[in-house]
């Protein structure tokens, strides 16, 4: 998970990257959090998740 932190602060960091780019992976790393905490409240100890 931190790799993918640090290679996505030096893709935002890059002044190459186009604005639609930079909100896209903003986007789609906000829904993969609040998919994370949805999972995480709702099947935090059900025996099919291995997290």
């Amino acid at each position: 998970m931190y790799v993918y932190i640090y290679l996505t602060t030096i893709f935002l960091a890059n002044p190459t990257v186009s604005l639609i780019s930079k909100y896209k992976l903003f986007k789609l790393t906000l829904d993969m959090k609040m998919n994370n905490l949805l999972d995480t409240a709702e099947g935090y100890n059900s025996t099919d998740r291995k997290s």
